[in-house]
């Protein structure tokens, strides 16, 4: 299962860079997918929202921030953890 504190931050991205309801559930079905099957992967919302589908890969965390990358776009996203 993946971070909740991730899940919010990709759909506070989303939000804030015009995603329309319709897009967010779309994007959440994605999600699910990632959450159930590893082989999925873990939806960039970068990419979803020019319309692609893109992994986002873990990095190291350091001191309580997780970050993540595109392995397309390469734009890193940061959240809390713990």
């Amino acid at each position: 299962m993946f971070s909740k504190p991730m899940y919010r931050e990709m759909l506070r991205y989303l939000r804030e860079n015009g995603a329309t309801s319709v897009q967010i559930a779309h994007y959440n079905e994605h999600w699910r997918r990632a959450d159930h099957n590893p082989s999925q992967p873990i939806p960039c919302p970068t990419c979803y929202l020019a319309g692609s589908v893109s992994r986002l890969t873990s990095l190291p965390a350091v001191a309580g921030i997780a970050k993540v990358r595109c392995d397309v776009c390469h734009r890193f996203f940061d959240y809390k953890i713990g």
